[in-house]
């Protein structure tokens, strides 16, 4: 089995607001390469064992992934509803709420956001995949405080 991996992926494809999360979190999102160069066929999550300085490590559930990068706090967005222009002409003064617009754009940004950023994790989530003899396959994974260690990953006994 040959392997290759990308830390950062979020940074490194501009996504920045999901990068400061995933640093936040200590969760780390890498994009992985792996070519199955035996004659059987590799399930990723049960026949790879993914190392780090020589002890095993887990990767994290897509679930978790999601929960702890998306966007949280949206309804901060709805403190956006009290701006107002006040225009006053002949003494009479005239209201106008135009921050309900803005809020509605943010918070309809952010819940778009969130969506597909867990629909593209959980399409290109390499846990769930299995590699035929001879392919090479491509995808995300994620892993708690991974940082700068070097990953390894080797096949199951």
């Amino acid at each position: 089995m040959n392997y290759d991996y990308k830390s950062d992926v979020l940074a490194i494809t501009g996504n920045k607001k999901y990068a400061k999360r995933e640093r936040k979190s200590g969760i780390n999102i890498i994009a992985v390469k792996i070519t199955n160069n035996t004659t059987q066929m590799i399930s990723v999550k049960n026949g790879i064992k993914f190392m780090t300085s020589g002890r095993e490590i887990v990767p994290v559930e897509s679930y978790i992934v999601e929960d702890n990068i998306k966007q949280k706090n949206i309804g901060f967005y709805a403190l956006y509803c009290l701006l107002t222009l006040n225009i006053t002409e002949n003494g009479e003064t005239a209201i106008y709420p135009f921050g309900i617009g803005i809020a509605a754009g943010n918070i309809a940004l952010a819940v778009s956001s969130n969506s597909q950023f867990r629909k593209n994790f959980s399409e290109e989530n390499i846990m769930n995949k299995r590699i035929p003899p001879g392919e090479t396959i491509y995808g995300l994974a994620a892993f708690k405080n991974l940082q700068s260690y070097k990953l390894e990953m080797e096949l199951r006994n």
